[in-house]
């Protein structure tokens, strides 16, 4: 592709690239109002970043002599020259304009179904104790999604320096965003994927993983991170793991297919039931830990399943039942007060989001893929203090709460998971 001089304008070399999405599968993304109405390049920019640092870790790596800290600083230089920043030393402006167009999309009122919230044709109905309800989690109530649409972004770069520098690393973010991620919330989870239609840079069409071979072979031409040790956050390296878990004729079979499989090996059930089966308890270590917190104030590890993500939240019912000292007006408040959260302490970092991705892709024609990527990475830092806690159930403003520090988590949990999948197919 041919770059001009330095002095000429933007619009008189070909600087811009160009990519049409697909919604997947339904999209929690909002503004303030939590209300979906368009989608904001604010989100876009955030998602490039994240699987751009992913991608590129590994040769900021192998190019610091393998060491970690050069790495970081290196790679945090190059982040505020192609994404911008507005702190420290890397403080300037972002290499490319992205603006998002052609939005065409289709909104509706989220309706968690119950009996007092019977289906509604008109909004997006998700059953009580389904597959798809449990990929869900909490917080999304009183929320509007995005079902259906497509969009495309324009990303342009206002130097041709930077164009020649970073085209290529953008390309590459922009498929990792339609192969491995999504947007707005619950990305993670599987909700709010998008694939990619069309991709073109400066007017030239760019190859894209249209099957599962081709996805096969750009898997094999990024930065090669075979030999990358565990990184210092959620990034490709030799314990990285792309999975594709399921086909299917529909996006929306796909979730109830993972969700299943998450909510069985994961759950503890009710009255020993999960989804009308069974429950597996694969976890009755978790769910007696925290019950004994509760009930003794003690507690000194993450439970197992922790490696999930937190904050991660336990439901007692049983409690409730057994506490005779609360009266029946006040179930619904009791019910929450027998909920207990673990988190880490600190206000600015309660959070460690899931290192486990479910995607799902569709390809040419009608056929869907599941596809899990486990981005192996520190857990969180040697020592941070992780808080217990949970409503006194006779006076729900106070709290029991327990701090102890963080040790350490089994990633075999996860890799355990990934096995019980009758179809799987492993890309790396």
């Amino acid at each position: 592709m041919p770059i001009r001089s330095l002095d000429s304008s933007p619009e008189s070399w070909d600087s811009t690239i160009k990519a049409n999405f697909q919604i997947i599968t339904p999209m929690f993304l909002g503004g303030a109002d939590q209300k979906a109405s368009t989608i904001r390049s604010t989100a876009i920019k955030g998602a490039l970043r994240f699987w751009w640092r992913a991608i590129y870790w590994a040769e900021f790596y192998t190019g610091s002599k393998n060491d970690a800290n050069s790495a970081l600083l290196a790679m945090a230089e190059a982040e505020a020259q192609l994404f911008g920043s507005v702190a420290g030393d890397h403080a300037c402006q972002s290499s490319f304009r992205l603006s998002v167009c052609d939005a065409k999309i289709e909104a509706k009122d989220l309706n968690l179904c119950s009996s007092k919230k019977p289906r509604h044709p008109d909004k997006y109905n998700v059953d009580p104790g389904s597959p798809v309800n449990y990929l869900l989690g909490q917080g999304l109530e009183g929320r509007n999604v995005l079902v259906r649409g497509s969009f495309q972004l324009e990303l342009t770069f206002t130097n041709p320096n930077h164009q020649e520098k970073y085209s290529a690393a953008l390309l590459n973010a922009l498929i990792a965003l339609s192969i491995f991620g999504g947007l707005g919330a619950r990305a993670r989870h599987g909700w709010g994927s998008v694939s990619l239609t069309a991709l073109t840079a400066g007017g030239a069409v760019v190859d894209y993983p249209k099957s599962l071979p081709e996805l096969k072979q750009w898997i094999k031409a990024l930065p090669p991170f075979s030999d990358v040790p565990t990184p210092p956050f959620s990034a490709f390296s030799c314990k990285a793991k792309i999975d594709v878990v399921a086909k299917g004729s529909s996006a929306e079979d796909l979730l109830k297919a993972v969700g299943g499989e998450q909510q069985m090996y994961r759950s503890h059930g009710r009255s020993g039931k999960v989804g009308g089966k069974a429950a597996e308890k694969n976890f009755q270590d978790d769910y007696d830990l925290v019950k004994g917190f509760l009930n003794t104030d003690k507690i000194d590890r993450l439970p197992r399943r922790a490696v999930f993500g937190l904050p991660h939240n336990y439901y007692y019912g049983s409690l409730y039942e057994e506490n005779k000292n609360i009266k029946e007006s006040n179930k619904n408040a009791a019910l929450l007060a027998f909920k207990a959260e673990i988190a880490p302490k600190y206000e600015d970092r309660q959070r460690r989001a899931s290192p486990l991705f479910l995607h799902i892709q569709k390809f040419s024609g009608s056929q869907y893929l599941a596809i899990h990527t486990l981005l192996v990475a520190d857990y969180l830092p040697a020592g941070e203090q992780i808080l217990a806690s949970y409503p006194l159930p006779n006076d729900s403003r106070r709290q029991r709460k327990k701090t102890f520090s963080f040790q350490s988590v089994d990633w075999d949990i996860i890799f355990t998971y990934l096995e019980r999948f009758k179809y799987k197919e492993s890309l790396l």
